[in-house]
């Protein structure tokens, strides 16, 4: 996603984008989007510098992680970059990283690629284990059923033969 700054005068500008979610990449994750990209914010622009501050939002199409009901889930998050405008050149690329919030631009730089911004702060914001409720009970291990919607005749688990010794004492007792 690029925003364009070629023609941008000193002082804040609104931005108001909307780019497809499937332009992003989401390392290791089976994540679907069901609305576009949206990202809301201020460009604030001087002589030297660029400053970005946004809010992303979209939707998520995932999988309950106890009982792979699929399940819709809000993402949004903060996006603030500074680009400094500048001739200079950076002696140790090591000093600014990808994941710095500052980032250095030539005075003839024509837009601002965010894409890497949006993808890292979907990354962050995307639930490492979504449920879709915080009392779901799951599926059962042996028949597959939907605990959530009804209950099983399985026999639970077996124990662990190594814990017999301790229930014998409980037995005595």
């Amino acid at each position: 996603m690029q925003i364009s700054i070629e023609e941008l005068t000193d002082g804040v500008h609104q931005i108001n984008l909307e780019g497809d979610p499937n332009s992003i990449t989401i390392s290791d994750e089976e994540v679907s989007f069901t609305t576009p990209l949206s990202i809301k914010g201020t460009l604030t622009v001087n002589e030297d510098s660029i400053i970005l501050q946004a809010t992303l939002s979209t939707q998520a199409d995932l999988e309950c992680s106890r009982c792979l009901k699929p399940i819709k889930v809000p993402i949004s998050g903060k996006i603030a970059v500074l680009y400094e405008k500048s001739d200079r050149v950076i002696s140790d690329p090591k000093d600014i990283s990808d994941g710095d919030d500052v980032e250095i631009l030539d005075y003839d730089t024509k837009s601002l690629g965010i894409s890497h911004r949006i993808e890292e702060l979907v990354q962050l914001v995307l639930p490492v284990k979504p449920l879709c409720s915080v009392d779901c009970k799951g599926l059962c291990s042996i028949c597959g059923i939907n605990f959530n919607e009804a209950t099983c005749t399985c026999k639970s688990a077996r124990v662990d033969p190594r814990w017999d010794v301790l229930q014998a004492l409980l037995k005595e007792e």
